[in-house]
């Protein structure tokens, strides 16, 4: 017996094929959240008190406890201990070395540490150790944390200490150099987090199998996998002849949910913030490092510093829009970066049923109501959307396969739902049988099934 986990982005999910059946049971991941969910947000919150660790629906009902009964920022200078060697040229050839002593600042009034898209971290490269209130962790343990978590809930449910698992992957974690080492460092988390037999299939791969072991074949088939989740998008061609599956090609980008959450951040939010305001007789604009660090709500928490808030006071009384810089105060006194975004996500969820919506934000003296239209965000993704329309014809064509010969496109991760992505689909597979299976459980339970019928 092993456990399909996909460890998402945004969220994740566990299942288990049973002993002598054909039946997968997907396991409640968040025992805490809303009926016993059967999916996990993918998120980790360490409370700086005890070093307390809470993950999924816990982590956010405490990171927002703490968040809002926390008192103000107060800094203060730690020395680790350690030294740095700085090379400064000598104009005469050669280098003159400075050392010094390394040393970080920490706000000590902070009360916690909620972390998100450890995906994209690993995707990105980031292979640094944090400190968090004096304990240090790798990138790898992070993601353990939320995995074992995983693991513990689901050994809990089936009275069953599981050691193997079978793991999602996207297609693509970097660019080729980097794609297996990135691939290592996963397989490390999920030692870490109590597994000894670890495998990996792609994502794409492990939804056509959901679909494919819960069809009854009625002739053979050309497939097209559509997985757009949180952080990234997958394809899979597939073609079933009789019995038999054979993947032909897969493909994969950098874009997904939480991308489009970024962008309308940006084009939309972030002028609500002062990023377009003039100040000073120079009529000065916002830094361009600032209004960037507004795309995640996750670079707002560092913001946070006496220099910015100091910056930022002396900017509102040389502007003519004062309660614009007021709102980026507060947004980053009171640490709303998280709250706001879950607003966004909110609106563009929204957005799938309805023509128009707004982004609704009322938090301390932070009050907006920005109206946001279908129109508005399918221009803001246009760039995006051409990509992925690229991305699919170059599959199809280095495939040499006819889009009117693909018989059905399976779409799944919650981002397939975006209308704009619907619409395009159906215009590229006129002929396809264009379906929605297990949009948000459909990999996990495919990769449950996956290695035992091997």
């Amino acid at each position: 017996m092993h456990y399909g986990l996909d460890f998402g982005t945004t969220n994740s999910v566990i299942a288990v094929k049973k002993e002598n059946s054909d039946r997968v049971e997907v396991i409640p991941a968040d025992p805490f959240g809303n009926d016993k969910d059967r999916i996990l947000r993918s998120l980790l919150y360490i409370r700086k008190k005890n070093q307390e660790k809470f993950v999924g629906s816990l982590a956010i009902n405490n990171y927002l406890k703490d968040s809002r009964n926390r008192k103000p920022a107060r800094f203060k200078v730690f020395d680790t201990g350690q030294k740095a060697t700085i090379p400064i040229p000598n104009p005469h050839g050669g280098f003159f070395y400075y050392e010094t002593d390394i040393t970080y600042r920490e706000d000590i009034n902070k009360p916690g540490q909620l972390i998100q898209a450890l995906k994209t971290s690993l995707r990105e490269g980031f292979n640094q150790q944090v400190n968090l209130f004096g304990e240090i962790f790798s990138l790898e343990e992070l993601i353990a944390t939320i995995l074992g978590e995983m693991k513990h809930t689901a050994d809990q449910h089936l009275g069953k200490d599981i050691k193997e698992v079978i793991l999602g992957r996207p297609v693509h974690y970097g660019n080729n150099t980097d794609d297996l080492d990135i691939q290592n460092r996963m397989e490390h988390a999920a030692e870490l987090a109590g597994f000894k037999i670890i495998n990996f299939i792609p994502e794409p791969v492990g939804a056509a199998y959901d679909y494919l072991k819960t069809q009854t074949p009625l002739s053979d088939k050309t497939i097209l996998v559509f997985d757009f989740g949180g952080g990234t998008l997958d394809f899979c061609l597939i073609q079933q002849e009789n019995a038999t599956v054979n993947i032909v090609a897969t493909d994969g980008l950098s874009i997904g949910g939480d991308l489009f959450n970024e962008l309308i951040m940006f084009g939309k939010v972030s002028p609500y913030f002062g990023t377009e305001i003039t100040f000073g007789p120079k009529s000065l604009t916002m830094p361009s490092g600032l209004k960037h660090s507004l795309r995640k709500w996750y670079e707002i928490q560092a913001l946070k510093s006496p220099e910015l808030r100091n910056f930022l006071v002396e900017i509102k009384h040389q502007s003519k829009n004062p309660e614009l810089i007021n709102n980026l105060i507060s947004l980053i006194d009171h640490d709303l970066g998280f709250e706001l975004f879950e607003a966004i996500e909110k609106a563009k969820v929204t957005l799938s049923q309805n023509k128009e919506t707004s982004i609704s934000f009322h938090r301390h003296d932070i009050n907006l109501e920005i109206p946001l239209t279908r129109k508005e965000f399918e221009e803001l993704i246009r760039p995006q959307i051409e990509a992925i329309e690229k991305t699919i014809k170059a599959l199809l064509g280095n495939s040499k396969i006819d889009p009117n010969n693909i018989n059905t496109v399976i779409c799944t991760g919650g981002t397939s739902y975006t209308p704009i992505v619907q619409r395009r689909l159906a215009a590229l597979f006129p002929t396809s049988n264009i379906i929605y299976h297990n949009v948000f459980e459909g990999i996990a339970a495919g990769l449950a099934r996956i290695v035992l019928e091997q």
